[in-house]
């Protein structure tokens, strides 16, 4: 295999790893410090502009040094070698990184659990009918799936003609918008869009209560535990 073909395969492996762990490196480093759209457009166009460039050096550096390593003709052997040997390593590597994942994001640090408490306000007519076998879900779903919190009934609360029914969710991540599905004896009442705080509340306060459209209304908040 002649030299100026050695060196220009090379030198494309060089190029396709520095582009390859540039970007990957740049995609770790997104998902942990992400906290919205803006974020996330601007370093998706970091790497996008800046990742051609980590390939030109890539490409320039590794070019020069199989070159280099060519003046030498009894080394042609070896070097054939190392850029076979690079371009299978490369593609299991990046095979490898596109493997789907599902590793959970822990956003208010490693093991912490913080609740997602969700109150909704009832008529306390309504409540009081519901038979010992009822039962009351609220939902949280979003593109990443959906959970469900049944309703704390030895914790409902009487307050001036409503009945306040109760249920909170383990959260692990930063939540944001969501959309709130209430179920009664799995039936669904109600849906709507709620706007969750996206940052920790040292010392959680309750929202302003939301009204629902079938004349219900809804507030939430984010305790962290110890609170």
């Amino acid at each position: 295999m002649s030299r100026i073909l050695l060196t220009g395969l090379g030198g494309l492996v060089w190029a396709a790893a520095f582009w390859s762990i540039f970007v990957f490196w740049s995609a770790s480093i997104l998902v942990r410090t992400s906290s919205g759209p803006r974020e996330e457009t601007e370093g998706v166009t970091g790497a996008v502009v800046t990742g051609p460039v980590a390939a030109m050096i890539g490409l320039a550096g590794g070019g020069y040094i199989v070159w280099q390593t060519l003046a030498d003709a009894a080394q042609a052997g070896s070097v054939a070698l190392a850029v076979v040997g690079g371009l299978i390593a490369l593609a299991i590597g990046v095979t490898y990184a596109l493997l789907p994942t599902s590793a959970p994001r822990e956003d208010f640090g490693p093991g912490v659990r913080p609740d997602f408490e969700i109150e909704v306000r009832f008529p306390a007519a309504e409540i009081e009918i519901l038979g010992q076998d009822a039962r009351i879900a609220y939902q949280l779903r979003s593109g990443d799936g959906t959970v469900e919190a049944e309703w704390k009934r030895d914790r409902i609360r009487r307050e001036d003609g409503y009945a306040i029914v109760p249920a909170s969710f383990k959260v692990q991540e930063f939540l944001r918008t969501k959309l709130f599905a209430l179920l009664m004896n799995e039936r669904q009442r109600v849906t709507a869009t709620i706007d969750v705080e996206s940052q920790a509340n040292p010392q959680p306060t309750w929202s302003e209560w939301q009204d629902l459209n079938t004349g219900l209304q809804l507030r939430h908040r984010i305790v962290m535990p110890g609170r």
